[in-house]
């Protein structure tokens, strides 16, 4: 369901209103809309404009944004995410991470269900129906404040434009969360004027990609995706899908790539002769993609082509050229959403 300009815009202000007005004591809310703008790009379109999302989904969601905030920032010191006692499902993260050191093993163990379960129930409990309190008074625009068969029912035009803005809704939550962060007093002495914060919080899992290498290596059988020449030297584990794009760390959206293949592409898009590789790829590797990298990473091949062909639905309206190789950038291909 596409809106109309104005109709875009006149969301725009009431997600400003939200953080102008809304009543921010603790994070959640934060991690609540991050969650839902997350889901809108993971998901495929309703033809009706409407999107369901599940308790559990949520919760699964609120996991995995809170795994690395539960990891000690400075001195053995978690940051607190409240003004009063640190954030339970903090404590449960941490209990934890000391027992599996990866979300990815996280998931696959027996505790998972319980603790998507907790954070189900939590985001039920508090967030959910107190997020759209803008100055006292509720502001139904996301969604209606009861529950839709165990979940949210997005309404119509609201998933569109979470997918359409979702770079600047993950600026603009990310920037408050940070600054929330920063205002609570017992965080003052750990935090200071520290200006890693946001870089601790959101993006460190760039620093993370080695366990892929030998992997990806075997499964490229030592090419890069891109050029297709066999590599040598320095070369790069790449988000195929650039992480400024969309930050997280899929194992079916990791690539090899030579260092100046990688640095070349940059943060732009991959024309179709890439795309088709990439997809290739996964079709033929996705299962031992899968099983050399679930210890480590998120692997779902399905949300990675989801999150690819969102990519290029934005790319397609805006009438981007596409990366083809150093210094060379093509028409944007509308045969590639077809692929995807």
């Amino acid at each position: 369901m596409t809106l109309s300009s104005d109709a875009q815009l006149v969301f725009l202000r009431q997600l400003q209103r939200l953080f102008n007005e809304g009543e921010f004591v603790a994070t959640y809310k934060f991690a609540l809309l991050h969650a839902i703008a997350d889901l809108c790009v993971e998901r495929a379109d309703d033809p009706s404009g409407e999107l369901h999302l599940p308790l559990p989904d949520l919760g699964e969601k609120f996991i995995a944004l809170y795994w690395q905030h539960a990891a000690p920032y400075r001195h053995g010191q978690v940051i607190r995410q409240n003004r009063g006692e640190q954030a339970a499902l903090l404590n449960a993260l941490q209990s934890a991470r000391a027992r599996y050191t990866t979300l990815a093993r996280f998931r696959a163990s027996t505790d998972w269900p319980r603790n998507v379960r907790s954070a189900a129930a939590l985001l039920k409990k508090m967030p959910l129906w107190k997020l759209q309190t803008l100055s006292g008074q509720t502001e139904e625009f996301l969604y209606a404040n009861r529950p839709v068969a165990d979940g949210i029912l997005l309404k119509p035009g609201v998933a569109h434009c979470l997918r359409m803005f979702y770079p600047l809704v993950l600026q603009l939550v990310r920037g408050q969360w940070v600054s929330h962060i920063r205002s609570i007093p017992a965080n003052s002495l750990l935090v200071g004027p520290h200006g890693d914060l946001e870089e601790f919080l959101f993006g460190s899992h760039r620093r993370s990609l080695e366990p892929a290498q030998p992997a990806l290596m075997e499964i490229q059988q030592g090419r890069c995706l891109y050029c297709g020449r066999d590599v040598h030297g320095d070369w790069h584990v790449d988000h195929f899908i650039p992480w400024s794009r969309y930050p997280r760390d899929l194992a079916h959206n990791l690539v090899i790539a030579h260092d100046r293949c990688n640095l070349a592409k940059r943060d732009t898009l991959a024309a179709r002769e890439h795309v088709e590789r990439w997809l290739a790829r996964n079709e033929a590797q996705g299962a031992l993609i899968a099983d050399a990298l679930g210890d480590a990473f998120v692997c779902d091949s399905d949300t990675s082509r989801r999150v690819a062909r969102w990519s290029y639905e934005l790319e397609a309206q805006a009438d981007a050229r596409l990366w083809l190789r150093a210094r060379q950038y093509v028409p944007f291909d509308a045969a590639i959403l077809t692929l995807l």
